[in-house]
C-alpha cells in the first residue's frame, strides 16, 4: 500500500537524523499505526541499522542485534558480546561515518532487562555517540515508563519525542485506491487512521465485505485486535473491556455506565480516564459548558475501529462464533444507517474545527444537546444540534445538522435546523449565525448551494 501522510513527522525525523550532533529519538504510539513503517521510510539502506526486538532472552537478543549490524559492519558478528554495554560500546567503536541505529519494540527489551534504559543513560552520558538512536515501542504505557517518565533514567535526554497519531480521514483514498469521498468516510469510519488496517481493507471491493471478512467472520484477522490493543497497555484488561461494552450498547452517562457493570462510579473513574488517555474513548459536554465537574457528560467511543468493534462484534460474538454470516449480513445492514451517521458527524466536527469555513475561522466544534423551549408555542423539548462552533473572535456561531442518507429538501433541512437555532442557548457575543448542511448527497431544491459533501468535509479535514 502507498506511504501518505506524514509530511510533518517525516521532515521533524530527517532534521534530527541530519543534525550535526548524535540524537536520541523515540517514537511510540499505538500498535499497527505505521511506526515502524515511518522510521523505515527515514534510514538509508546499507547506512543504517533497523532492528526489531522479539520477547526472549536477553542473549538473544543481543546476538540477532549483532546479527543486524552486520549488514552494515562486516563480521561484526564473529564477536561475542556479553551484555548491552558491550555491543553498543563495540558499535560505537566500529562506526567510521554518522549513522542511525533504531531498536523497535523497545520494551520486549526492558522487559528482559530492566536496567537497558540505565545502561543507555550512561553511555549516552559518557561515551561520545557516534550514531542516532531510536527508540521505538507500542506500548505507550511502558514507553512512558521506561523512558517518558521522570523517574526514568532517560527522562530529559531525549531530543526528539514523537508521539505518532492516526492518519486523518484526508489520506485514505490515496492510500487504498478509493474513487470517490463518499468510499473514502465510509472506510474510514469502520477503520479509523490506522494504515494497517487500510491495508487489509483495500482486499476488498466494498467497506461492508472487508468488514464481514476481517471482523464478522469467525476466523476473521481483526476479531481479536481490541485485546491486543488493551493488553499493550493494562495489566488486567477485563474491566476496560467491560466499560467498552456497555458504552457500545449505547451506556453513556457514568451512571449508567456504573449501573450495568454493578459497580461504583468512583470504582469505574481510573480504567475511564485510562482509556480517555489511549485514545479510544472521549467524554463529550454540550457546547458552551466547562467539561469540569458537569454532570451532563456523556462518554462515546472515539476510536472509530474500536466503535466499529463494539457495535458489530461484540453484540453478536455468539452468532459470529457460529458462522451465521447470512444473519449478521442482515443485522449490519439494518444498522449501518445509524451507525454511518453517527461516525459522519463526528468528522463533520472534525473538519470546522480550527478550520476557515466561508472565510471564517471556528475554534473546536462540538454538540449541544439539552432541555429547550419553542418561543412559538412555549412547549419544552429536548433537542440535538450535531455541529456547534464558535469562531476564534467569538462574533460567528456555526450551527451545522448532519445528514447521512438519501437526498432531502434543503429547504425542509434548513427549516428545521433555524427552528433549533431559535431554542438553543447562544453566547452573547455572537453577532452572526451560520446554518451549515453537512449531507451524503446533494440536496433537492433552491438552497441546496452552500451545502458541505463528503468531499468537503476530506478537504477541510486535510487542512
Amino acid at each position: 500500500m502507498k506511504f501518505v501522510d506524514r509530511k510533518r513527522e517525516t521532515e521533524k525525523l530527517q532534521k534530527a537524523i541530519n543534525a550535526a550532533e548524535s540524537q536520541l529519538i523515540v517514537v511510540y504510539g499505538r500498535r499497527r499505526v505505521g511506526k515502524s513503517t515511518l522510521i523505515k521510510e527515514m534510514l538509508e539502506l546499507g547506512r543504517d541499522i533497523y532492528f526489531q526486538a522479539d520477547e526472549t532472552t536477553v542473549a538473544n537478543q543481543i546476538h540477532l542485534l549483532s546479527k543486524s549490524i552486520t549488514t552494515v559492519l562486516p563480521t561484526f558478528d564473529t564477536a561475542t558480546y556479553p551484555d548491552w554495554r558491550a555491543i553498543l560500546e563495540a558499535f560505537n567503536h566500529r562506526v567510521q561515518e554518522p549513522c542511525t541505529l533504531c531498536l523497535d519494540e523497545f520494551p520486549y527489551l526492558c522487559k528482559s532487562c530492566r536496567c537497558l534504559p540505565s545502561i543507555i543513560q550512561e553511555f549516552w552520558d559518557n561515551s561520545s555517540p557516534r550514531f542516532n538512536l531510536i527508540l521505538c515501542g507500542s506500548s505507550q504505557q511502558l514507553m512512558h515508563s521506561t523512558i517518558l517518565d521522570e523517574k526514568s533514567p532517560l527522562y530529559g535526554r531525549c531530543d526528539v519525542i514523537m508521539k505518532l497519531q492516526p492518519i486523518s480521514v484526508s489520506h485514505i483514498g490515496e492510500a487504498m485506491g478509493l474513487t470517490s469521498a463518499r468510499e473514502a468516510i465510509e472506510h474510514y469510519s469502520m477503520w479509523g487512521g490506522v494504515p494497517r488496517y487500510w491495508k487489509l481493507a483495500s482486499h476488498y471491493e466494498t467497506a461492508i465485505e472487508s468488514l464481514t471478512e476481517l471482523l464478522l467472520s469467525p476466523d476473521g484477522t481483526l476479531s481479536d485486535e481490541p485485546n491486543r490493543l488493551l493488553r499493550d497497555e493494562l495489566r488486567d484488561i477485563s474491566l476496560s473491556k467491560s466499560i467498552l461494552t456497555v458504552i457500545g450498547y449505547g451506556a453513556h452517562r457514568l451512571t449508567e455506565i456504573a449501573s450495568r457493570l454493578k459497580k461504583p462510579a468512583t470504582e469505574i473513574m481510573l480504567p475511564l480516564r485510562r482509556l480517555i488517555d489511549m485514545g479510544y474513548v472521549e467524554r463529550e459536554v454540550p457546547f458552551g459548558e466547562s467539561p469540569k465537574d458537569n454532570k451532563r457528560g456523556l462518554y462515546k467511543l472515539r476510536d472509530p475501529f474500536m466503535n466499529t468493534y463494539y457495535h458489530f462484534y461484540a453484540p453478536h460474538a455468539s452468532l459470529i462464533a457460529l458462522g451465521r454470516g447470512a444473519t449478521i449480513a442482515r443485522i449490519v445492514e439494518k444498522e449501518m444507517p445509524t451507525f454511518m451517521g453517527s461516525c459522519w458527524e463526528s468528522l463533520c466536527r472534525e473538519a470546522v474545527s480550527g478550520n476557515e469555513v466561508n472565510g471564517v475561522t471556528y475554534g473546536m466544534a462540538s454538540r449541544w444537546w439539552g432541555s429547550a423551549s419553542d418561543k412559538n408555542t412555549g412547549n419544552t423539548k429536548q433537542i440535538e444540534v450535531d455541529v456547534v462552533a464558535l469562531s476564534i473572535d467569538k462574533k460567528h456561531l456555526l450551527v451545522g445538522e448532519c445528514k447521512w442518507a438519501q437526498a432531502d429538501y434543503a429547504e425542509r433541512l434548513l427549516a428545521e435546523l433555524n427552528k433549533k437555532i431559535s431554542m438553543m442557548p447562544i453566547p452573547k457575543s455572537v453577532k452572526h449565525i451560520h446554518p451549515v448542511l453537512f449531507v451524503r448527497e446533494s440536496p433537492l431544491g433552491d438552497k441546496a448551494s452552500g451545502c458541505l459533501m463528503p468531499e468537503d468535509v476530506i478537504a477541510l479535514c486535510r487542512n
